[in-house]
């Protein structure tokens, strides 16, 4: 298809971005990062990277520490962030849930977080603690937006859906876009969604 006519368009209040996917599914875990990219504007993750040094940087989290044990991440989560579909704020409980959906025996992208995880817990209202199965010095950027491997969804939305398909749409994040709408083989359509706290 030619998407110059699109791209070129008058109307600045629309941008038309392609990409092509390995597997469409609205499942993010099932997702590898390529795949994910169609998803980036609707989730976020702990972990951002500035879009011009490059350089990890707070996103749902205001910071991080490793813990004593060398094995283990503390996270301090923004405060106010809210869900997509007023699905109320996120905060670690949700982190403890999606791990769990994440661990299931049938989520494909379980190989990769499987032999890195041991656990997620609260600590706090808005703090957690992820636990992992040995020291890993590239954990920040596996669990970060530059990997892509690991988007934020709302959990109590994902069970609400049961496993999402085609036609349920995907589970709803927190990021500056918000989901729309999609057509298998040709687009999927965003349109704004919280404001950044």
């Amino acid at each position: 298809r030619d998407w110059s006519s699109d791209v070129c368009s008058s109307d600045l209040t629309r941008l038309v971005m392609a990409i092509s996917p390995i597997k469409e599914n609205n499942d993010p875990r099932e997702l590898r990062t390529v795949d994910l990219l169609a998803f980036r504007p609707f989730y976020e993750y702990p972990v951002g990277v500035n879009s011009t040094t490059g350089k990890l940087e707070p996103q749902l989290a205001t910071e991080w520490s490793v813990e004593p044990n060398g094995t283990s991440y503390r996270f301090k989560l923004r405060r106010g962030v809210q869900w997509h579909g007023n699905r109320g704020e996120f905060k670690a409980q949700d982190m403890v849930d999606m791990y769990r959906l994440n661990m299931r025996d049938e989520t494909t992208n379980r190989v990769i977080y499987q032999p890195l995880f041991k656990g997620v817990e609260v600590a706090g209202e808005y703090e957690a603690l992820v636990h992992l199965k040995s020291a890993d010095s590239t954990f920040l950027t596996t669990f970060s937006e530059q990997r892509g491997v690991f988007p934020f969804f709302n959990p109590a939305h994902f069970e609400e859906l049961g496993t999402p398909t085609m036609q349920s749409g995907p589970p709803v994040g927190t990021g500056p876009y918000q989901f729309k709408e999609r057509s298998q083989g040709q687009y999927v359509r965003y349109e704004i969604g919280r404001a950044h706290v």
